[in-house]
């Protein structure tokens, strides 16, 4: 027998070649049912039928119509690292109820290596590239990022430099301008202290993290116009660490110093406080 085609899959269900195409494209959704306007039964039919005569859609003739590769590049610095490959694992599995296929790549912390990974997930037509979180990650096996550790450099400047990453890919920008951004973001909150006013993370935290959203967009925008951090990304990751092992104690989420120490912040934790009890009791 020859190879299947969408004719024959249409033939056999009693459909149009259309309707055939329409179903055996259409995404999934969280729960993995396609996302087409197709009635139920219908859907369900066409595809019990493509799967018995073992049809398989010719996504390059697809991708090529409609500009689509279906693809996301992710970049670790070690596929093999335990921790990354839970993250992978959970991201194959999201992206294949949207019908995705992730492709990875492993840097090895090596810039190099890095750039011949996106030169390449981009010359294979990826959609996108995870290097949001990859740069979270490098940061991460460096430095603490817990804000009671380090500050809230720490926790808001990191992610503000993730997210500056993710911009600057999605602008168009060249893997050497997405660190760029990361570290342009990241110098720019160091030394942010971390002293939520009577515990909950929610003063000043909550406008702190709008500042950080506003400093990933402003240095996305200088890295894609050229700008450069005139210090290395990872000397500025260098600078992280440093200022960590300068905060004092009271400046890292002990209710002790900066805003928590001001009279307000002082009346608002005894109010917290009076209000646990009350619940507790």
């Amino acid at each position: 027998m020859g190879k299947i085609t969408i004719r024959d899959v249409a033939r056999e269900a009693g459909v149009s070649i259309s309707l055939v195409s329409l179903v055996m494209n259409a995404k999934r959704d969280a729960e993995g049912n396609l996302d087409c306007n197709v009635n139920k039964d219908t859907a369900r039919r066409i595809a019990e039928v493509a799967k018995r005569l073992g049809y398989r859609p010719n996504k390059a003739a697809a991708s090529l119509r409609s500009g689509r590769f279906y693809t996301i590049g992710m970049v670790t610095s070690d596929i093999a690292n335990q921790f990354f490959a839970d993250i992978a694992r959970y991201i194959e599995n999201i992206a294949h109820n949207y019908n995705y296929t992730v492709l990875f790549g492993s840097s090895d912390e090596n810039a190099e290596k890095l750039d011949n990974i996106v030169d390449t997930f981009i010359g294979n037509g990826v959609d996108g590239l995870l290097v949001a979180a990859a740069v979270g990650v490098l940061v991460a096996m460096r430095a603490p990022i817990s804000g009671a550790i380090g500050g809230c450099q720490s926790e808001i400047g990191v992610a503000s430099a993730m997210t500056a990453a993710g911009l600057a890919q999605l602008g168009g920008g060249t893997p050497e301008q997405v660190i760029h951004a990361a570290a342009i973001a990241l110098k720019n909150l160091l030394g942010l202290i971390c002293d939520p006013v009577a515990g909950p993370v929610e003063i000043p935290c909550i406008k702190r993290n709008a500042v950080g959203v506003s400093n990933a967009f402003a240095a996305a925008d200088m890295a894609l116009a050229g700008i450069a951090s005139r210090i290395p990304p990872d000397e500025v990751v260098d600078a992280l660490i440093n200022v960590q092992g300068l905060l004092h104690p009271d400046l890292r989420g002990n209710l002790r110093g900066g805003l928590a120490s001001t009279v307000t912040g002082r009346a608002l934790k005894d109010e917290w406080y009076a209000r646990m009890k009350r619940m507790q009791a």
